[in-house]
């Protein structure tokens, strides 16, 4: 679920409705450096705030929280 930087609160409860590791991703370009992954709300919260506060520059002014899950990532590129 995304949300944007005037809403950290609400960011902020629904954070509290998963389970951990929580995962932040800045929603823009963040030279492959805007992912957050928190075992700990408390630190969880604090990240959320500094990514909504100018962490990532503009690519931080809207935030996607999602549930982590485990297991081998893979990209695939196909050009035909």
């Amino acid at each position: 679920k995304s949300f944007n930087s005037d809403s950290p609160g609400e960011a902020i409860d629904f954070l509290k409705t998963l389970e951990p590791p929580y995962v932040l991703k800045a929603d823009g370009l963040a030279a492959g450096k805007g992912v957050i992954i928190s075992d700990n709300l408390k630190d969880a919260g604090e990240e959320l705030k500094a990514m909504m506060g100018g962490r990532f520059g503009d690519a931080g002014k809207k935030v996607v929280i999602e549930e982590f899950l485990k297991g081998i990532e893979l990209s695939v590129f196909v050009l035909t």
